[in-house]
């Protein structure tokens, strides 16, 4: 094995499976990938074998199936949860510093049970945060929390977050906490080199388009932003909808938008899961973006405060500013912050105001464009703070 002469390595625990769609994750292996260090990334996700194979020092690995519930049919166990462990405890034993990277509950509680823990060689990523009093009814992922604050309190050499906001809730759901270092990182891609024109032609004024991309669960407004554009059937504007992964024709969602295509109202969609390249050049045929986050009556664990405050977390708002895509989002005090300094877009607090706002947008669309990618380049755009994220993990 080409590392066995490498006195350390690093290692990157995630439970979750979206590795090559978060672009935090994919640009720091990426940086990561050039230092010539070993990196092992054990993850749930599957990946094309294009997504990997640009890699020199990365190597993917699956993730024990350890949390929430371990898999009971013998053969699913051993492959599923004794071989990665097995592979974990190989891999470490190879180098004489192992550095641990978890990222989130699962992640870091896997890694931290993976080795003995050192607080000094011990990395958190935050992408979503829980909260005990939300988690109530959920005795498994409760009894988890417990067990990650045990570990926490044993110290952390660096936290990664999105912004301060959030930063502030991960410390008060973790009082006591000992951290040496924290970073604020926002979810954002790197820089791409095509954004769209911030001045609308003609043809784009008499048919502004907007787009709403991503997850449709009921946090997401979906079904809301849907009757608003049935309501006021403004034939200035157009909504295509695009959800990650594939919906069925008999899906609702896919039902119930067919009907009002038939009744002429102005509504598309796709369904697709796309590469970053592919995603970026399929949102610059769009004009005004929509990224809200409500939250919803029986929430899960991850549908509570975490949503509602998503913030900077928040990958689509990220590159909707980078492609200078202005935006209607749902009020967070990150966002309500932002709004003080660029124009982005629209804040909007019920789905009344979402007509009201489009008009807005575009009646002065190319200082919200123009001030998306100031945000953009002055704000999210990850070199500004990687670089420094980085050097505390290899120093």
């Amino acid at each position: 094995m080409k590392f066995f002469s490498r006195k350390k390595c690093i290692c990157i625990f995630s439970g979750h499976n979206d590795f090559f769609s978060n672009p935090t994750l994919i640009y720091l292996a990426e940086i990561l990938d050039k230092y010539n260090l070993p990196v092992f990334i054990y993850n749930n996700g599957l990946y094309k074998e294009s997504e990997y194979q640009k890699f020199k020092n990365v190597v993917f690995y699956t993730l024990p199936i350890s949390y929430p519930t371990k898999p009971r049919r013998p053969l699913v166990y051993l492959a599923k949860v004794i071989w990665p462990k097995i592979i974990i405890k190989f891999n470490s034993l190879l180098f004489k510093k192992n550095i641990i990277i978890g990222v989130d509950l699962i992640g870091y509680l896997i890694a931290s049970r993976s080795f003995k823990y050192k607080p000094e060689l011990t990395h958190y990523i935050s992408f979503e945060l829980l909260f005990k009093d939300e988690m109530k009814n959920n005795n498994k992922f409760f009894k988890l929390k417990i067990l990650e604050e045990k570990f926490l309190k044993m110290g952390l050499k660096s936290l990664l977050i999105q912004d301060a906001y959030r930063q502030d809730l991960f410390l008060k759901e973790n009082l006591g906490l000992t951290i040496d270092h924290t970073f604020l990182l926002p979810v954002a891609p790197s820089p791409y080199k095509s954004a769209l024109s911030s001045t609308l032609t003609k043809a784009r004024k008499e048919k502004i388009k907007v787009i709403y991309a991503g997850s449709i669960y009921a946090w997401s407004g979906i079904n809301e932003i849907i009757d608003v554009f049935e309501k006021m059937n403004n034939a200035n504007f157009e909504l295509h909808i695009h959800s990650r992964f594939a919906l069925n024709v008999d899906h609702p969602l896919v039902e119930k938008i067919s009907a009002l295509k038939n009744k002429g109202i102005q509504i598309n969609m796709s369904s697709k899961e796309l590469a970053f390249t592919e995603l970026y050049e399929f949102l610059k045929n769009f004009d005004i973006g929509i990224a809200t986050y409500f939250p919803v009556s029986d929430p899960g664990i991850y549908d509570g405060l975490n949503m509602q405050e998503i913030g900077l977390s928040s990958g689509k708002f990220s590159t909707y500013m980078m492609l200078g895509l202005p935006t209607i989002v749902s009020p967070t005090t990150s966002f309500n912050n932002l709004r003080k300094k660029y124009s982005f877009g629209e804040i909007i607090y019920g789905f009344d105001g979402l007509e009201n706002s489009l008009i807005k947008i575009a009646d002065h669309y190319e200082a919200y464009s123009n001030d998306c990618k100031k945000l953009y380049n002055k704000e999210l755009n990850p070199d500004l703070y990687i670089g420094s994220y980085v050097d505390n993990i290899l120093n």
